[in-house]
């Protein structure tokens, strides 16, 4: 279980280290490459669009796994209810 728990939290710590690995280089690159300023305001408005539309893919991700999640604690939750009250039968009768 533990071992599960780990390999959830390594992979959201990869994905977040990911993110602002990319960012950071994106920026880097686009800081440092030799263009005008007309050229570089361009490129920085197209890499602000392109993170937009990637923000809002992953808050979908985001919100899907959230929901597969939520659906697997109930239904989890319900199988030891269920569990419980026929314990508690058995052990009352």
């Amino acid at each position: 279980m533990e071992n599960c728990e780990n390999q959830k939290f390594n992979g959201k710590e990869f994905v977040i280290g990911s993110v602002i690995g990319a960012t950071g280089g994106a920026l880097t690159a686009l800081l440092l490459a030799p263009k005008s300023g007309n050229e570089l305001r361009g490129d920085l408005n197209t890499g602000a669009a392109e993170l937009k539309s990637r923000a809002g893919e992953w808050k979908n991700t985001a919100y899907d796994k959230g929901s597969e999640w939520k659906n697997k604690a109930a239904e989890t939750t319900s199988r030891f209810t269920q569990k419980a009250q026929e314990l508690t039968r058995i052990n009352a009768g």
